[in-house]
């Protein structure tokens, strides 16, 4: 992966999260943290985008979920990946088609999940993103859709 591309994606990202106005700014800040730690472990060459429907940011308090839509052309391998606070302990993702047709889950026990897609159609799709736990009874988090380069 192009370090450059990286660390501008990850600028964007900054700029664009900074636009967002809260009292628990702090967690904001420690999910883009930790979803910067998230992305540098992952092996293979993966491109994030950074327009406002491939990042989303909000709070969720525990069994609370967050659903938007984002577009995926056919042929195309699609990353989403959602990364939570430190209060965050497990977030969970769940892709589904324009049907609402589960695609593609990502149920792993921790605050970060991660699920792959090469739609067969282009179209829309809907990224779920649960936060199954935290500490405290809700956590900030962040989401990236990132593709194979």
């Amino acid at each position: 992966m192009n370090k450059k591309i990286f660390i501008v994606g990850f600028l964007l990202v900054a700029i664009f999260l900074s636009g967002f106005s809260s009292p628990c700014q702090a967690t904001q800040q420690s999910a883009l943290d930790n979803a910067v730690l998230v992305i540098r472990s992952l092996a293979g060459n993966i491109t994030w985008r950074t327009s406002s429907n491939d990042v989303q940011s909000s709070f969720l308090r525990t069994g609370e979920s967050y659903t938007y839509q984002n577009y995926f052309y056919a042929g195309s391998s699609y990353f989403i990946l959602a990364v939570g606070c430190n209060d965050a302990t497990d977030i969970d993702i769940i892709l589904y088609d324009e049907n609402g047709k589960q695609v593609d889950k990502d149920a792993t026990t921790d605050r970060w999940g991660l699920v792959k897609v090469t739609p067969r159609w282009s179209g829309k799709f809907y990224v779920k993103v649960v936060m199954y736990a935290t500490v405290g009874g809700g956590a900030h988090f962040i989401t990236m859709t990132g593709f194979a380069n």
